[in-house]
């Protein structure tokens, strides 16, 4: 390992990975804003009187016209100017707006594989700094795009989605050499705090902004999240760095902290990533359906949750946007806290992380579900329905210490590119999941309907979960490049002699007593 010479510092108050960490959590929070944003924006942004109407014709009418008013006490004549409609109005149709929309996902789709590879071969500090500056420069450019030409707003809209499509790898990357191993489930959730903190916060900041007349009213919340993101994103490039070993003001006793409780090398990530063996890996194929199954419930809760109020309990618009928020509210609390649990659990010695993994992946996958599916058992009672609602939300980011950390443990050394594929199911499992609303539930919502929807997601829940505890794993593969021996990695796992068996410890270890080897194991390394 390629080590810079000592600074000699001492260790100061606070930990230089924290502070990185929270940063990441900035970065993060303000690619998300970049994301929700447009949603409501796009409410002021057009208006639905002129939906029926092409481009063409709703352009012919004027913003204002003049009157001219005569006073019968003076007879004086006077020319009044009526505005007839918003001049920030762009002249688009629900289609068009339909199509903006979709952009962002597409960049969404097609960033985290290719962003997690290049983040480990060349760290992910530069690659972050100049996405994040992109993103904000198309943000603040993005009012004057949409009033020019809707194919350059969709464009920019396109690099905004590829640019949040990259934070969660960047993230990951970051993760896997700056936190020690009994650190690390807190670290992840920490930063995934950024996007829960940027879908509470954004909705309420952008309806405040586009129903002012600040700027113009909805092109501030542009100028307002672009100028953030650039701030962002300064900040971070002279803060973050790619590892201990190249951070300037790390002190030695942190840096020798980090570096022995870290399995991965920064130089390891230049070696070819093995993808052959990667997609026939059993634990990996356990990554994937079981994020498509958490894809899908986050989905549900983040998109379908005000339409399901909305139905059901008929709120008002404030309150529903008030209770829409609340879920993610609790979950940024017990996310940390069930991750805080999660590692004590693991540095005590007294479970494996296999075990903890997949627990956490129960409790989030059947806690939620059963939430789920009891909101619409429980009539038109309000209090009773938020309550389920925000529960499962709360249950379902358990699963940041249970399928959505466990490449971390498996390959460290391509953890960009392993949540990149993760990233990519749980994209996909959105639009599926989308699709599948608008069958089922249809146009006339019911609560019938929402039940048998809510219904399938549980189902769809306890497959994922128990997918992810038959083949899932914690062991170091033998396919990443820091792996040393089949003994080292089960060692690793178990994190200490005195270990718990659990139902979640199913091994079935095959050992050759005279040579002290192992020949062979369940889950099976299928390459």
């Amino acid at each position: 390992m390629d080590r810079k010479p000592s600074n000699g510092t001492k260790a100061g108050c606070i930990k230089v990975r924290w502070m990185i960490c929270i940063i990441t959590l900035m970065m993060i929070f303000s690619l998300v804003a970049t994301k929700v944003c447009l949603s409501l924006a796009i409410v002021a942004m057009t208006d639905p009187d002129y939906d029926e109407l092409t481009p063409e014709e709703a352009a012919l009418i004027p913003s204002a016209i003049n009157l001219t008013v005569t006073d019968e006490k003076t007879n004086e004549t006077k020319v009044i100017i009526v505005e007839q409609r918003n001049k920030n109005y762009i002249n688009w149709t629900q289609s068009t707006n339909d199509k903006l929309l979709t952009a962002n996902f597409l960049g969404a789709v097609l960033s985290p594989i290719p962003a997690g590879r290049i983040s480990e071969k060349f760290g992910p500090r530069r690659l972050a700094f100049f996405l994040a500056t992109l993103a904000g420069v198309s943000m603040l450019v993005f009012p004057a795009a949409c009033k020019w030409s809707f194919p350059v707003a969709f464009i920019l809209r396109l690099v905004q989605g590829f640019c949040t499509g990259c934070s969660m790898p960047c993230a990951h990357v970051l993760v896997s050499r700056w936190a020690p191993k009994y650190e690390k489930t807190l670290f992840a959730s920490i930063m995934n705090s950024g996007g829960l903190l940027g879908a509470l916060t954004t909705s309420p900041l952008v309806g405040a902004l586009s129903g002012s007349t600040f700027l113009g009213g909805w092109p501030s919340v542009f100028y307002l999240i672009g100028t953030l993101q650039l701030i962002i994103a300064v900040i971070w490039l002279f803060t973050v760095y790619d590892d201990p070993e190249s951070h300037p003001r790390i002190s030695d006793e942190e840096k020798q902290e980090i570096l022995e409780n870290r399995l991965t090398n920064a130089g390891d990530s230049n070696i070819s990533m093995p993808w052959r063996h990667v997609l026939s890996s059993a634990p990996i194929w356990a990554l994937i359906i079981s994020n498509f199954a958490w894809g899908w419930l986050e989905s549900i809760i983040s998109g379908q949750v005000p339409s399901f109020l909305d139905s059901v309990l008929d709120l008002p618009i404030e309150q529903n946007g008030l209770f829409a928020a609340l879920p993610y509210l609790a979950s940024i609390f017990s996310s940390n806290i069930i991750s805080w649990i999660s590692d004590k659990l693991r540095s005590n010695g007294k479970y494996s992380t296999s075990a903890m993994r997949k627990f956490f992946a129960d409790i989030g996958f059947i806690g939620s579900a059963m939430c789920l599916v009891a909101a619409t058992y429980v009539g038109k009672r309000t209090a009773l329905i938020v309550t389920f609602i925000v529960a499962c939300k709360a249950f379902s980011v358990a699963q940041v210490a249970g399928c959505y950390v466990m490449h971390l443990d498996i390959s460290p050394t391509y953890a960009g590119s392993i949540v990149g594929i993760m990233e990519t199911s749980q994209n996909i499992a959105s639009v599926a999941m989308n699709q599948a609303a608008a069958m089922i539930v249809g146009d006339e919502p019911t609560l019938e309907s929402w039940s048998n929807f809510f219904l399938i997601t549980a189902g769809l829940s306890i497959f994922g979960t128990h997918y992810f505890a038959l083949l899932g794993s914690s062991k170091l593969q033998k396919w990443d490049p820091s792996f040393k021996s089949v003994e080292q990695a089960i060692e690793d796992d178990l994190n200490g002699d005195e270990v718990t068996q659990t139902i979640y410890d199913p091994d079935i270890i095959v050992r050759d007593s005279r040579r002290n080897t192992i020949v062979s194991e369940f889950p099976p390394h299928l390459s």
